[in-house]
């Protein structure tokens, strides 16, 4: 199956950074007031909870960049995790943010990037 992450570069270019040299992507949940799992849009819990059901190692995993297209390809390795300590945590988030990161094998970078038109 094929994935595409968004790499929010609405928050800056460090998480974007980050992932790509640790092999990694972030899923943010937002903070507790935000209270997106009580939402019922698509937010970005119930994607992620999708993903978690349906995803399987070996899986491709596509980064995307806003108004860039897809920018890095790796594959599902099958692991996830919170972070634990601050050293982990996506840089352009704040401490009150819920994450999860998601490990990729060795990022495949594209050079030009992908065109790409994410749908709503």
């Amino acid at each position: 199956m094929n994935w595409i992450i968004n790499s929010c570069r609405i928050s800056g270019r460090q998480n974007e950074i980050q992932m790509l040299s640790n092999n990694i992507f972030y899923i943010g949940f937002g903070t507790l007031e935000e209270e997106r799992h009580k939402k019922k849009t698509n937010t970005t819990i119930k994607q992620f909870n999708t993903f978690i059901q349906k995803a399987k190692k070996g899986d491709n995993i596509y980064l995307y960049a806003n108004k860039v297209g897809i920018i890095a390809i790796g594959e599902f390795t099958g692991d996830y995790y919170n972070p634990i300590c601050n050293e982990d945590r996506a840089p352009d988030w704040g401490d009150e943010h819920y994450q999860c990161h998601v490990k990729v094998t060795k990022w495949n970078k594209i050079n030009p990037p992908l065109k790409y038109k994410p749908r709503p």
